[in-house]
């Protein structure tokens, strides 16, 4: 599987000022493969968060395409990519989007019976918390956890279908380095099994499981 983005880059408006609009990412080429974890470093408001939204299929560039496999994922309607990205994409965000409705086992599964009548793979999900120090919380709602289990719980839940891609949007944030290793190992492993990860981070220790490391400054993506 591969990621593409051709030429993309994003710019937002904004009212009372000189310029009316500011640019975010500007013009970018990138790439991820299977078997292939790739990290990108920066500071906070750099564009790291809007590049892998963009590739996330979740905001559309301003200008360029973003391919999967050669399709043009823009092209397609809502449903036909929203149906794209729980068949082939396990993003991690940033933000706790755990539903607090369900328990944590649910939300783990969550992905893979939105679209399938299969049954859910509970035993998968057990492991995976388990791997992540949540093996004795499954039947916890999300409100009983802290901030750092709620990011473990989307790591479990973005890996459950062993997706061809992976998106990290700072994966380890506000985890201790015996949960940071946990999480970074996993990733890792994902990229060794096959898929294609790529992890937007302050962490220094997530370049040494990296294949390439890259740098965000100002909207401009370098190596």
């Amino acid at each position: 599987m591969k990621l593409t983005a051709l030429s993309i880059k994003k710019d937002f408006p904004r009212a009372g000022r000189t310029s009316n609009f500011f640019t975010a990412v500007r013009e970018t080429d990138f790439e991820l493969c299977s078997g292939q974890m790739i990290v990108i470093t920066g500071r906070s408001g750099s564009g790291k968060s809007t590049l892998l939204n963009m590739l996330a299929g979740l905001l559309k560039p301003s200008a360029g395409k973003v391919l999967l496999d050669g399709t043009d994922v823009y092209s397609l309607g809502d449903r036909a990519l929203s149906m794209l990205r729980n068949r082939f994409i396990g993003l991690i965000p940033q933000s706790n989007t755990a539903l607090n409705s369900l328990t944590v086992l649910e939300n783990v599964v969550l992905p893979t019976v939105l679209y399938s009548p299969a049954e859910p793979p509970c035993e998968r999900a057990q492991a995976l918390l388990a791997q992540l120090g949540l093996g004795l919380m499954p039947g916890e709602k999300p409100g009983a956890l802290s901030g750092g289990e709620l990011r473990r719980l989307c790591v479990a839940r973005a890996l459950i279908s062993q997706p061809g891609l992976v998106l990290a949007d700072e994966p380890t944030a506000g985890l201790d380095d015996e949960n940071t290793l946990s999480v970074l190992s996993l990733l890792r492993k994902s990229a060794d099994d096959g898929a294609g990860v790529l992890v937007v981070t302050h962490e220094k220790e997530a370049e040494r499981f990296a294949d390439s490391v890259f740098t965000m400054n100002a909207g401009l993506l370098s190596r």
